[in-house]
């Protein structure tokens, strides 16, 4: 009879609890699909996370004067500008609002283009496989920027979670997510093919500082989270990974432990990232049409010139102002990037050139 009393008691509990919730205001909240950073203009997608039953109305406001009473609106900021967002959720019970002060930003101008960190793609390695191990890796950020995208092969389709934290971090129990983390850091992604490499956008953004990026599970298998395996690079790999000034990514979590996975490589391959600055002049990082690819640009000085596959023809590199005269000129190229040095030169619109059988030139900017 005893147990036969703890289980009503334990029971009436429950069904207490239930009803508590179930006659209760709901419990505003939101996220993302996409960038809350951009220039000239962006669109985003809202989502709503409320939590509580039967919600009579919601009602967006975007911070810029537009509103939505959609679940999953989509709105496109135009202006440049610092906008907070608010969710109000009504139900028969009561109101809650949720405002994000600050949250998008617009920026005049435009996008710095994409640079890339990071192996090209999974599956290169006569040594990989997938693996369901190692699923941390720790990066640093040396300027605000946009983790945009990266790509995956997994061993099945399915949803998975991306999780983003503050801090390196050592190696932890794959099956423990991290403890309270920030809403804003989870993604929720579907892989959509499986056994190949597969673009999946991510949207983060960082400021200075060190962070760490881990897979704690698959939306499908919760319960067994070390099931879902992803391809692992076991050799070949070297660390750091880096755009220099901008980001290094730094280890994996088994590398800090294990001298066998030194050289292996995890999560994402082909970081695309992006400088969350805006270009005042309207002068992107640019890609001429025939290869040649120069970067930072508008720099303050300092410029990378990645010469592409045709590099073994260029003779040399030469920099001229807006009146034709040529102010830079560098010689003897025995490498497909080099990095040039202008901060002698005033600020202002220059042209610069790639000198060999054909001549290559793109326009660049000095701040």
């Amino acid at each position: 009879m005893k147990e036969l009393g703890q289980f009503v008691l334990f029971r009436n509990t429950i069904q207490s609890s239930l009803e508590n919730c179930a006659n209760s205001k709901p419990s505003a909240a939101f996220t993302v699909s996409g960038t809350i950073r951009g220039c000239g203009s962006f669109t985003t997608t809202f989502n709503d996370k409320t939590w509580g039953q039967n919600i009579t109305s919601r009602t967006w406001d975007f911070g810029d004067g537009a509103t939505s009473t959609d679940i999953k609106p989509t709105h496109t900021y135009t202006a440049p500008g610092v906008y907070s967002v608010k969710l109000t959720a009504t139900n028969s019970f009561g109101t809650d609002i949720i405002t994000k002060t600050n949250f998008i930003s617009l920026g005049a101008g435009v996008d710095y283009a994409s640079e890339f960190v990071g192996p090209k793609a999974p599956g290169t390695s006569a040594t990989g496989g997938y693996s369901n191990a190692g699923r941390v890796v720790n990066f640093e950020v040396f300027q605000d920027l946009t983790l945009v995208s990266m790509v995956v092969q997994t061993e099945a389709v399915d949803e998975i979670t991306l999780v983003y934290g503050n801090g390196f971090d050592e190696p932890l129990v794959l099956s423990d997510p991290d403890p309270d983390p920030d809403p804003d850091s989870q993604k929720d992604i579907r892989v959509e093919v499986a056994g190949q490499p597969f673009p999946i956008q991510i949207g983060y953004t960082f400021s200075p500082g060190k962070y760490h990026l881990r897979l704690p599970y698959s939306k499908g298998d919760e319960n067994s989270p070390n099931n879902f395996k992803f391809w692992r690079e076991t050799s070949g790999i070297t660390y750091p990974q880096k755009i220099d000034g901008l980001i290094s990514i730094v280890s994996h979590a088994l590398s800090l432990t294990n001298a066998d996975a030194k050289n292996a490589w995890y999560i994402g391959y082909n970081w695309e990232v992006k400088r969350a600055a805006c270009s005042p002049v309207g002068i992107e990082e640019h890609k001429s049409p025939n290869g040649l690819v120069v970067y930072p640009n508008p720099s303050e000085g300092v410029f990378n010139v990645l010469l592409g596959d045709e590099s073994k023809d260029i003779r040399k590199i030469e920099v001229y102002n807006i009146i034709g005269a040529k102010v830079y000129s560098l010689e003897n190229i025995d490498a497909i990037q080099s990095k040039i040095d202008l901060n002698h030169l005033a600020p202002g619109t220059y042209i610069l050139k790639a000198i060999g059988p054909q001549e290559r030139n793109v326009k660049i900017m000095i701040q």
